[in-house]
């Protein structure tokens, strides 16, 4: 074989934190995403080598300045009862939800820990420096007591990790939508609202998606001439500053290993059909039966708990089920379910995959052969109170996009 996968054995968060002594000079910053800040272990434990620490994020004008804990026991131990049950949530979403439907091979394991406001303040003074510039509204939320480890998918070592954010993988086919969708994929879209011409990336994630293999190709180097938030590469450990066609060893040869994983692997194909199978409406067609569920009382102001979402996987897996084999299905998606599919679906056209390539460079530049691993990350439930949100962004990507290119032969066709 020329690519072998690794299983990456995942679990649910053990729900007794783990109590161990954390220095903050045994972390470094690492990446963040405008819920999550992540810290990277470079300590001497083995139990905390090849992890990830996961804190969210406050803005820093909500946080209060507190020099001294004078929090009541009983206080603290509520905080952290209402924790402990947010990150049960979180984990049951990313296991139970997103992880039977897209595969739980792809879903990282999960260990809670305990953290100190000393611990993540000086973790906030050390990150400062490093940060993006646009980030600095928010940091780690002082008084969380537990954070999150992960395993670490750009260890140290002999290894190269690519992430790439893979975006909308089909283009609507309802009736109910503006045409231009038909033939313009969402993100091919998105960009001139997002950037300035000069900066437009040719990237089109149907590219990707597409399973062939010089499409594939096309979409990589794509993604290396202008990566913006979709591409990032992990050599030994260290993110690339810069073109990764510089920084990785024998470039063309890890493209085509690339390629051929992209190719090989069932994660994409299982990403478009999911995507395209809980939008089944687009965000024109389900906006109004969002708005008929808050009216009836089928959904509330308050966001779907657990349970309903477990509840709109279960039923949407029985449709499928009963779809591919054939049997008559009697059962009609009420409002409630639509919505909740469609809000499933937003959270897999946000997810971003990484790819571990084991041994880089391989013994032989010839004939290559590189065992990897993928996990599929960022797959927190979205805001159900969004969706207005959502329906004004779609609405003004649109009628930029016809503002720029009115006559549908100027407009870009994207083909699946």
């Amino acid at each position: 074989k020329d690519i072998e996968a690794t299983d990456q054995k995942s679990a649910r968060a053990y729900m007794q934190p783990l109590d161990v002594d954390l220095d903050a000079s045994d972390w470094i910053y690492h990446h963040e995403g405008n819920k999550n800040i992540l810290f990277k272990y470079i300590g001497n434990s083995t139990v905390l080598q090849g992890q990830i620490l996961r804190l969210w994020k406050q803005d820093v004008s909500e946080q209060r300045i507190i020099e001294n804990d004078g929090n009541s026991t009983s206080d603290n131990k509520q905080r952290e009862k209402t924790l402990l049950q947010l990150y049960h949530d979180r984990s049951t979403f990313s296991h139970d939800v997103i992880g039977r439907l897209l595969g739980e091979k792809y879903i990282l394991s999960q260990r809670l820990v305990r953290v100190s406001k000393y611990l993540v303040t000086q973790l906030n003074a050390a990150a400062a420096s490093q940060r993006p510039a646009n980030r600095l509204h928010k940091q780690a939320d002082i008084d969380q007591t537990l954070g999150l480890l992960i395993p670490d998918m750009a260890q140290d070592g002999q290894s190269l990790t690519i992430e790439i954010k893979p975006k909308w993988g089909f283009l609507p086919t309802s009736s109910n939508v503006n045409p231009v969708k038909h033939r313009t994929c969402r993100y091919c879209m998105h960009k001139y609202l997002k950037h300035s011409v000069d900066k437009i990336s040719e990237f089109c994630p149907l590219d990707l998606y597409s399973g062939d293999p010089a499409r594939v190709e096309q979409a990589v180097d794509a993604l290396v001439a202008n990566p913006q938030n979709n591409l990032r590469v992990f050599v030994d450990g260290n993110l690339v500053d810069g073109s990764p066609a510089e920084a990785v060893a024998n470039w063309d040869v890890f493209k085509k290993v690339l390629v051929q994983i992209l190719v090989k692997d069932e994660v994409l194909p299982k990403l478009a059909h999911l995507q395209r199978s809980l939008d089944r409406f687009d965000i024109e067609g389900v906006y109004p039966r969002y708005l008929a569920a808050l009216q009836s009382g089928a959904l509330t102001e308050t966001e779907p708990s657990i349970e309903d979402w477990i509840s709109a996987c279960s039923a949407y897996i029985l449709r499928e089920h009963k779809s591919t084999t054939g049997a008559q299905s009697t059962d009609i998606p009420d409002d409630k379910q639509k919505v909740l599919e469609f809000m499933l679906s937003v959270t897999l056209k946000d997810v971003s995959i990484m790819i571990q390539i084991e041994s880089w460079p391989p013994q032989s530049l010839e004939d290559p052969k590189s065992r990897y691993r993928i996990a599929v990350v960022d797959t927190d439930a979205k805001k159900l109170l969004k969706m207005p949100m959502y329906f004004k962004q779609d609405q003004a990507i649109v009628e930029n996009y016809l503002d720029l290119f009115p006559d549908a032969t100027q407009q870009t066709k994207c083909t699946e």
